[in-house]
């Protein structure tokens, strides 16, 4: 590694040089190719501050730090350094490592062979477009052409509350509200819900709503798969609901459209929202009052009462509509 010095109202002497130079050499193992760093000391009032710049292709990681000691300071800047590095490890190899399910979901659903084009997500908003260029029977490795932003991923987070149905309806509301952009549903156990899990029962239906939840995602081309939260109760749900920023709750008695709409008008890209949704037989007067004193706010939906799989994807398509696109 290529490294530049500058100092200013700090002393560099040849055994600082020598210090930072064999810090910054065990970042090497990150990189295939020779990289650059710059790197400024400057001596203040109070302490030390150093900055540490590393140079690798067109992409450029920074950090700047202060302590009493030099030596700290730098330690410090290079354990940024190396989370950056971590965190875009992907870009800087120009492969991507395929593993578990989707090994065979690649090779046998979607019968791909080496050289053709993948488009992969990596769960950071980031679209990669590789080709494939070894295929094991355990892994498929893929290499990267070119990265994009494609902006799939609408620009709130959209939190759904959803009172636990009857049969197997959680699976089709999962798979509906992915499809529409939620990013995280988190079933709910209320007073007049009729399906009740034990703990065993829950583990297994929250491993399957999870599969359901990333098949979805998949098929829709969402850049991250939502996750499919524990069960909680009502109480519990309106807490974990707390500093989210915008919160609703469809109600069969709530009236004034026109507020309702305006509330919808209202929502800034960005904001956090929480949808909480009853199961079949409604929120009870109590649940409703609970939600209200912790400002959750009632909306109505129309006159008609919708059914609670109905009710949640109305709401979300509202809300699809109302956000896609805006940044």
């Amino acid at each position: 590694m290529k490294i530049r010095f500058v100092a200013r109202k700090f002393t560099l002497t040849d055994d600082a040089k020598e210090r930072v130079q064999k810090k910054l050499q065990k970042l090497d193992k990150f990189f295939s190719s020779d990289t650059e760093a710059a790197v400024a000391l400057y001596g203040e009032k109070i302490g030390e501050r150093i900055e540490v710049t590393i140079y690798h292709g067109g992409t450029i990681f920074r950090a700047e730090e202060s302590d009493k000691d030099i030596a700290c300071a730098l330690d410090k800047a290079l354990d940024v350094i190396e989370r950056q590095i971590r965190k875009n490890r992907t870009r800087l190899e120009k492969k991507i490592h395929i593993t578990g399910s989707d090994v065979n979901h690649i090779k046998n659903v979607l019968r791909m062979r080496q050289g053709e084009t993948i488009l992969i997500s990596a769960g950071d908003n980031l679209e990669y477009t590789c080709l494939v260029s070894e295929m094991e029977a355990e892994e498929v490795i893929a290499d990267i052409s070119y990265v994009q932003e494609v902006g799939m991923e609408l620009p709130s987070k959209i939190y759904l509350f959803q009172g636990l149905p009857k049969s197997d309806k959680m699976e089709m509301i999962i798979q509906k509200a992915v499809e529409l952009g939620v990013y995280e549903v988190i079933p709910v156990s209320t007073a007049r819900a009729v399906v009740k899990l034990d703990a065993k029962k829950e583990a297994s239906k929250q491993k399957r709503w999870q599969t359901i939840a990333e098949s979805a995602a998949k098929q829709s081309k969402r850049m991250v798969i939502p996750e499919i939260h524990s069960v909680m109760k009502f109480s519990e749900a309106v807490n974990y609901a707390e500093e989210l920023d915008i919160r609703f709750i469809p109600y069969e008695l709530a009236e004034n459209m026109a507020h309702t709409k305006k509330l919808f008008e209202q929502i800034e890209p960005g904001q956090s929202i929480g949808i909480f949704i009853g199961p079949e037989g409604g929120f009870t007067p109590e649940e409703i009052e609970l939600a209200m004193n912790q400002q959750v706010q009632p909306i109505t939906l129309g006159k008609r009462i919708l059914r609670t799989e109905t009710a949640g994807m109305t709401v979300l398509s509202i809300l699809m509509f109302l956000l896609e696109g805006k940044e």
